[in-house]
């Protein structure tokens, strides 16, 4: 007998980069943020913190009124709809 072979790839170890996401119409039954995280594959390859703008920016634009980039729970960068880019964080918090 032969074994079959998942068809999944193999689940990558979460990485040091966490994005939080408040949409426009945002639909969180407790209002809480939408995260996603790198994989240790993409830190290790440098694209981790360049896919997770990726998709605020380009895969979600217009749908995101604010974003928290942080780096090992720091936050290090943020997007707010108003200004459209990515920018230090405000001394004032969301």
């Amino acid at each position: 007998m032969h074994r079959k072979r998942s068809k999944q790839p193999a689940k990558s170890a979460r990485g040091i980069y966490k994005l939080a996401i408040y949409f426009v119409d945002h639909k969180h039954p407790t209002g809480q943020a939408y995260y996603f995280y790198s994989t240790e594959r993409q830190d290790q390859n440098r694209t981790g913190q360049r896919r997770l703008k990726y998709l605020v920016t380009k895969k979600w634009a217009g749908l995101v009124s604010w974003a928290g980039l942080y780096l090992q729970n720091q936050l290090i960068e943020e997007f707010k709809i108003a200004d459209n880019r990515w920018q230090e964080p405000s001394k004032a918090g969301k």
